[in-house]
């Protein structure tokens, strides 16, 4: 059997709560395809490290799109300015868009 067809073929993934970033390292691992991530809850962890993390380690062949659920106290815009001035200053997408819809803010690439 072809090594390839052996791979984890999973491409969407819902992590209900992260607890620490290497739980995304895990499943990038296990399943190489995933195109979509989505985090409803990150405990302690910021959104904004969360985001920079994943940028840094993807590979922008697969993974596409990342959505992450924000607590309905923060303002959604805010959150939205803050995420897109840290991708832009420290340059971690170039062609890019983000995106809330109810709670959920998108960002997604090509």
């Amino acid at each position: 059997m072809d090594p390839d067809e052996c791979r984890n073929r999973i491409t969407k993934i819902y992590l209900e709560t992260m607890h620490d970033i290497e739980e995304f390292d895990l499943l990038l691992e296990l399943c190489p395809s995933m195109t979509y991530f989505k985090v409803g809850y990150t405990c302690h962890l910021t959104i904004e490290h969360v985001l920079r993390c994943i940028i840094m380690k993807i590979n922008h062949d697969h993974l596409r799109l990342l959505c992450f659920r924000i607590q309905t106290t923060d303002n959604y815009d805010d959150t939205i300015e803050k995420l897109e001035k840290m991708i832009n200053v420290e340059n971690l997408l170039l062609d890019y868009k983000m995106t809330h819809v109810c709670d959920n803010v998108y960002v997604e690439w090509k």
